[in-house]
């Protein structure tokens, strides 16, 4: 395997499409991303969060974001959730979750949503100490492995290889590699 890095997540499945790349790690199944991915079973499942910072008190919904300057990532599956459920919501799409964090932690927007995992990883590798988790927003992404269409062998191989992954196995990565909080 030779791992190909990208901007952002849209061009990631920029390359995906254009067959620039073969798998994609971790991808939320959609009609539109169906069209050109085969996907496997969920690998694992992430919380989207409401981020923001930590001199906010309380607890935040979605509904509360109604008032509140919100930013959200280009691309996202969540965006589409959460504007059909709120369509007076008017978020203000940044192009990568860091990006977003950093508006956020120097006030520029008062609130985010994103994965948690994400958050928690860019928080604690760029040193970000003045964000925290203020509400759920009750949206998970069952994350799979996404392989181009065209491929069904390498599909097989990979979903092969990722069922035989014990559960057990599963949750020490999780524990591993994901903070259950922020803040």
């Amino acid at each position: 395997f030779r791992i190909v890095r990208a901007a952002n997540f849209d061009e990631v499945l920029t390359m995906v499409r254009e067959r620039q790349v073969d798998i994609v790690c971790s991808i939320q199944e959609n009609p539109q991303r169906a069209a050109y991915l085969l996907f496997t079973d969920p690998v694992i499942t992430v919380e989207n969060v409401i981020i923001t910072r930590s001199d906010r008190s309380g607890h935040l919904t979605l509904p509360g974001l109604r008032e509140l300057n919100t930013v959200m990532i280009k691309g996202r599956t969540v965006n589409r959730w959460i504007t059909e459920d709120l369509p007076d919501l008017t978020p203000r799409i940044v192009t990568t979750p860091l990006e977003g964090l950093m508006e956020v932690s120097f006030g520029l927007a008062d609130a985010m949503v994103t994965e948690l995992p994400i958050a928690s990883y860019l928080i604690g590798q760029k040193g970000i100490a003045n964000l925290r988790v203020s509400g759920h927003t009750g949206y998970r992404y069952a994350l799979r492995i996404g392989v181009r269409k065209d491929w069904p062998m390498l599909y097989d191989i990979v979903s092969t290889g990722m069922a035989q992954i014990p559960g057990t196995e599963r949750q020490r990565m999780w524990q591993r590699w994901v903070l259950s909080e922020i803040g």
